[in-house]
């Protein structure tokens, strides 16, 4: 059985979303490519934002914890709103969905699911509001 990493979780967690019902007219994507360009719709960009090694070590398979944050960031086009009140009802049922279909999902290979951890407004402008759902992978590798 192969094991993921967090640079092979995005790809996952993209394909996991994309089969979503709630996500029609959404587009998905690992990278911010299609934010500048949002044409009206919503984006979801699923990002590997930070690794960091963790207590403890596997003494007895010379294996080390790894923790992966990943970052799935929705932006919402904003007109005529600049409150981002509008923005809001938009965001709900995407959140919704992001949350039931990440939430305890396992990527394949991954011994442990998704652990979310916060969500938070990153930024409101009068053009788009941007929202970051962040979730931890913890994975192994051998040392």
């Amino acid at each position: 059985m192969s094991r993921v990493t967090g640079h092979e979780a995005p790809r996952a967690i993209v394909e996991r979303l994309s089969e979503a019902g709630g996500l029609e007219g959404v587009e998905i994507c690992e990278s911010l490519r299609g934010v500048p360009q949002m044409k009206g719709k919503p984006v979801i960009a699923v990002l590997t934002l930070r690794e960091s090694g963790a207590d403890p070590v596997n003494r007895q398979s010379a294996a080390a914890r790894i923790i992966t944050r990943l970052a799935v960031v929705v932006a919402i086009p904003l007109r005529n709103d600049p409150g981002g009140s509008r923005a809001r009802l938009q965001l709900t049922p995407i959140l919704e969905t992001i949350r039931t279909h990440l939430a305890a999902f396992r990527p394949p290979g991954a011994k442990e699911p998704l652990i979310w951890r916060e969500g938070r407004l990153a930024e409101l402008t009068p053009s788009r509001a941007v929202w970051e759902e962040g979730f931890d992978l913890i994975w192994w590798v051998k040392t």
